[in-house]
């Protein structure tokens, strides 16, 4: 294996679960009256997970995505609290 597709192979697998997991939640709840917000995420490795792999990847600090679901997670909570007062 030539070391181009090795380094594609650990995303396209992950890529193999995370999408169909995605859309069978966004199909499950499209019937529902009120269907919850759903959506998806995506973070890179740990810096010490790219180190265990040997592969050259993107990485993020963990308080750093935690900062990034805080932020998000309040932006959710602002327009729920928007859309409840109209």
């Amino acid at each position: 294996m030539d070391e181009t597709l090795r380094d594609v192979q650990p995303r396209c697998c992950i890529d193999r679960l995370r999408a169909p997991t995605l859309y069978w939640t966004l199909h499950a709840v499209r019937g529902e009256a009120r269907p919850p917000r759903v959506g998806f995420i995506h973070f890179p490795l740990l810096p010490s997970m790219v180190v265990a792999s040997g592969l050259e990847q993107p990485s993020m600090d963990f308080p750093v995505m935690l900062r990034a679901v805080e932020t998000v997670l309040g932006v959710i909570a602002r327009a729920d609290d928007q859309a409840v007062r109209v």
